[in-house]
């Protein structure tokens, strides 16, 4: 049996509200810093399980995905009916982004995945 690849839904009535944001770059010595804390809030009358997709507005091609806890993050693997999670992310150290414009506001986008 061949498994069937399946696109994950895009989370509809999800609200949030970015709490902290940090980010700052010194080329000079190849450091980077990239940290904040979303409040999700799932406003439909069930629990969900999935990841977010973090994107920004003035570089759209550069996307982080948070799948859970490690990585520099905790995650919301699932929200409950009508309540928030935190959704946090922590990095220090070299430059990963490479790109001084992602100092506007992240975009959170939740996909479903049960």
């Amino acid at each position: 049996m061949i498994p069937e690849e399946i696109e994950p839904v895009i989370l509809e009535n999800l609200s949030y509200e970015v709490l902290q944001y940090q980010h700052a770059i010194d080329q000079t010595n190849n450091y980077e810093k990239l940290k904040f804390t979303i409040r999700l809030t799932n406003k439909n009358p069930y629990e969900v399980e999935g990841f977010t997709e973090i994107t920004w507005n003035k570089n759209p091609s550069f996307k982080l995905y948070i799948y859970g806890s490690g990585n520099n993050s905790t995650g919301c693997t699932s929200i409950a009916a009508n309540s928030s999670c935190l959704l946090e992310y922590d990095f220090e150290g070299p430059i990963f982004t490479n790109s001084q414009s992602v100092v506007d506001f992240p975009i959170p986008t939740y996909y479903v995945t049960n």
